[in-house]
């Protein structure tokens, strides 16, 4: 009976030290990998966009000649697009706010995405007609949509790479 009891005091301890084990591995920070270089703490997202692969700490960029498009995703489900020229590259990136406003006329927009398994979806309005973006993300660098404009009937595919917010790092 006495063996018992010391059975279940020390298989009790053990269940305890694996809680406080794994309660500690999930609030600490990551160990140095072997290498020396520590892993990246990526801090966890949540909103609609949170599971599509997408990155919110700056924007991704396609340049077509001398053109530049930018879009920059919001895990809560927006989009902000804005285009430009290239000697306009400087002043692009702060448009894109969730409180844009957006001005059809410069093709800057504010429009909510739709997210479908691993897919995006979202449509922009300029001022004749509407243009909509079907797409994913390649990886974390890179997001490909189809853009279908339903005002000529034209199809393109573009590929936007990620360019990281300066103020994030």
């Amino acid at each position: 009976m006495h063996s018992m009891r010391q059975i279940r005091t020390i298989l009790l301890i053990i269940i305890a030290l694996a809680l406080v084990a794994l309660v500690a591995k999930r609030l600490l920070p990551a160990s140095p990998t072997f290498d020396g270089v520590p892993e990246q703490i990526i801090p966890a997202v949540e909103g609609l966009l949170a599971g599509a692969g997408l990155r919110f700490d700056g924007y991704y960029l396609e340049e077509r000649g001398g053109l530049l498009y930018l879009i920059r995703f919001f895990p809560e489900g927006k989009a902000v697009l804005v285009n430009g020229t290239k000697d306009l590259k400087d002043q692009l990136p702060p448009l894109l706010v969730t409180t844009a406003k957006g001005d059809p006329a410069m093709g800057y927009y504010n429009v909510p995405v739709e997210l479908r398994n691993d897919s995006l979806f979202f449509t922009t309005h300029p001022e004749k007609g509407t243009i909509d973006y079907r797409g994913t993300a390649v990886n974390d660098t890179l997001v490909r949509f189809l853009r279908h404009s339903n005002i000529n009937g034209s199809e393109q595919t573009k590929e936007y790479v990620f360019q990281p917010d300066p103020s994030q790092q």
